[in-house]
């Protein structure tokens, strides 16, 4: 599971840049994964990780998700490190 969770924390990353660290920005999970090199099947495995971790909220059925508070301050704080 520490791969998954490593993966994870990289789209993460990622999807935090793309939005400039914003709660109110959105981004298709689906076509960023796809562009980072991630299969489908993986892209799932890291989507339902970060839901069900709690830091990104799906807002519409075709892949658009907006961070969380929580996912903000994981980011930031790996950023402090």
């Amino acid at each position: 599971m520490q791969s998954i969770r490593n993966e994870a924390i990289k789209v993460l990353k990622n999807l935090y840049d793309e939005t400039h660290g914003s709660r109110r920005e959105f981004v298709n999970f689906y076509e960023k994964v796809k562009l980072l090199g991630y299969d489908p099947q993986n892209a799932d495995r890291i989507f339902d990780y970060l839901r069900g971790e709690g830091l990104v909220k799906s807002i519409a059925l075709d892949g658009y998700v907006v961070l969380t508070h929580a996912a903000i301050k994981l980011i930031e704080e790996e950023l402090q490190e």
